[in-house]
């Protein structure tokens, strides 16, 4: 089945459960028509060279298009690819609406930042207390702006991390084992994958097969090249994360929501508070042990403590890694007690989504849309989620 094959059937089925389920709120012709319906990709698409992604965008805009198919308002503008910092911003948004932050109260709580983990990007975004030299990102909301930073590293998400980590091993010879060149795949020795497993990750059509040896320095070392400082002449303008791209300073009284994927290291080690709270040491103490157990000691680790076993290995060096990102990147102290890992507020899941459509949608939705009750258009915005995990079978 060719790309665009595959993305009109796709479009077609979500166009068809969120019908059903508008009809189910008592959202029907009528109503569908007058409630407008977005389709929009984040990093995994991002990833692909820009005619395939296109392509891919221009083919489910078709579907959208066809009346017959789609019975919701809708512009091609509603398809599209989001930028990094579109997604790290969209994030903010809805973490900072669940918790009531937008609303008129006179107790209302007090904005937090967040730090993002998706599979292909990690992204950072909040309100700096100094002018921000760069990565601005101008929120209007309820007729209020919000000069908000945002910054989105592509290639520095969960699984393009997973993957780059197996490719560099598979360039230093002191971790390679062998190569078949007929099936182009390299095997290696891997510190970040835990003893007693293997794992296989495919980056440009070469394939990287690797044996756990569970080394958490040799791992840290590693990650050091991936989370790296630039010389000051290089980061211009000042402070930086990582590399030269400028960050910031974190603003000592403010609280971090860590969302995403951050959740399932920190679910796995079994070091969430009853708030959510996580020391980022602590994070990184718990991965350092994790990454010395074998395969069978961390699954049942992961049993005990989540209910989760996907993916293991993964764990090692996401938790490694975290730490390395929160401190030497994003600059939070080692013992830091304001980053929060969650995945819900209040019963309701944190998504980009819904704030994707509080930032794209009018001021009269926005003062419509209350704390207690999810929007509708939240709800067909979700069932609208990104191209990420779909992409890699297209």
């Amino acid at each position: 089945m060719s790309n665009q094959a595959a993305i009109r059937d796709y479009v077609i089925e979500l166009i068809g459960y969120a019908t059903e389920f508008t009809q189910q709120a008592g959202c029907f012709a009528q109503c569908q028509r007058k409630t407008p319906i977005f389709f929009l990709a984040t990093a995994g698409m991002r990833l692909l060279l820009e005619p395939n992604a296109d392509a891919m965008m221009d083919a489910a805009d078709a579907v959208f298009l066809d009346t017959s198919v789609n019975p919701f308002m809708y512009t091609s503008l509603n398809t599209r690819i989001l930028s990094g910092e579109e997604e790290g911003a969209f994030q903010w948004i809805t973490v900072n609406y669940l918790r009531g932050f937008f609303s008129d109260k006179d107790d209302k709580p007090a904005q937090v930042g967040i730090l993002e983990m998706g599979g292909a990007s990690t992204q950072i975004a909040f309100v700096p207390e100094v002018s921000t030299l760069a990565g601005k990102f101008r929120i209007t909301l309820g007729g209020r702006h919000y000069p908000l930073y945002v910054h989105s590293y592509l290639n520095y998400g969960s699984t393009a991390s997973l993957r780059w980590a197996a490719k560099t091993f598979a360039q230093d010879p002191d971790y390679v084992l062998h190569t078949d060149e007929t099936t182009n795949t390299t095997y290696i020795n891997n510190p970040c994958v835990l003893r007693e497993d293997s794992t296989l990750e495919t980056v440009g059509g070469m394939h990287y097969n690797s044996t756990g040896t569970g080394n958490y320095v040799k791992c840290t070392e590693l990650i050091d090249q991936h989370v790296y400082k630039v010389p000051s002449s290089l980061c211009r303008p000042a402070p930086c994360g990582i590399g030269p791209f400028y960050q910031p300073s974190i603003p000592d009284n403010m609280d971090f929501y860590a969302v995403a994927a951050f959740i399932f290291p920190a679910k796995v080690f079994g070091i969430l508070g009853e708030d959510g709270r996580v020391i980022p040491k602590e994070y990184g103490d718990a991965a350092r042990d994790y990454c010395q157990m074998t395969l069978a000691e961390a699954t049942e680790l992961a049993r005990n403590n989540s209910g989760e076993v996907y993916q293991p290995s993964s764990r090692c060096m996401m938790g490694l890694y975290t730490e390395k990102l929160w401190i030497t990147a994003y600059g939070f102290d080692s013992h830091s007690d304001n980053i929060y890992v969650v995945d819900r507020i209040d019963d309701n899941k944190i998504s980009w989504c819904l704030g994707a459509l509080l930032y794209e949608g009018s001021d009269d939705l926005f003062s419509r849309c209350s704390i207690h009750s999810t929007p509708l258009l939240a709800i067909l915005a979700a069932i609208l989620l990104t191209f990420y995990n779909n992409v890699s079978h297209w």
